[in-house]
């Protein structure tokens, strides 16, 4: 194993809660209703653009989806910037990994601009070659095409490379390339995984 790719949201940091507070603000900001479970299940593989368009569609709200962005943008910005913390280790396994030469990139659906902010304030962002936005490419990680894009920048392949992540759907993506994966355990994912039969850890300092 020479590359190691990190998904960032709820993986390499804590913030699933920033995201679920900006959907129940948006409802409740807009008068409209949906369970907090039905949301997960529909949301978790959405990038947060997707969620805005799905809301608007789904509830043929009068409100597009900037003005929904615009009206949550501020409080995401400020969690990013001062508040949401690393998961348990992960500051630790990175050195590590550097320590012994292992390529390291973030691979995520958020937007570059937030993963570098957080990453930058975790000290975490001068151990990566590279923050890989999804969101940015215009790609989705329910598609081969970005970790063929990813190794083929990082100039690595498949074997030789692992993924961590939280989300089934992309572990399933990588494991289509013969990618190692090993998932970040938490109660939504983790009958998925089991049933999948995901390699799992809850945290990092399982691994330093």
């Amino acid at each position: 194993m020479e590359t190691i790719l990190f998904d960032l949201d709820d993986t390499l940091i804590e913030s699933m809660h920033v995201w679920e507070d900006a959907i129940i603000h948006l409802f409740k900001k807009m008068n409209l209703y949906m369970s907090m479970e039905e949301a997960r299940q529909i949301f978790f593989t959405m990038k947060f653009s997707e969620v805005l368009t799905y809301i608007k569609e789904r509830f043929h709200t009068k409100q597009d989806e900037a003005w929904m962005f615009n009206e949550v943008n501020e409080d995401i910005l400020n969690q990013y910037a001062y508040h949401i913390e690393a998961k348990k280790g992960a500051l630790d396994y990175i050195k590590k990994c550097a320590s012994e030469n292992k390529k390291m990139a973030v691979l995520t659906s958020n937007t570059r601009a937030l993963s570098e902010k957080v990453l930058d304030r975790l000290g975490m962002l001068e151990y990566m070659e590279n923050v890989y936005s999804a969101d940015e490419l215009k790609m989705s990680k329910r598609e081969v095409d970005i970790y063929e894009y990813v190794l083929k920048d990082l100039n690595t392949t498949a074997e030789s490379a692992i993924v961590f992540e939280d989300s089934m759907y992309a572990i399933n993506t990588a494991r289509s390339l013969n990618i190692e994966c090993i998932g970040l355990v938490n109660p939504n994912n983790q009958k998925v995984f089991e049933k999948n039969h995901v390699k799992t850890i809850v945290d990092f300092t399982e691994l330093c």
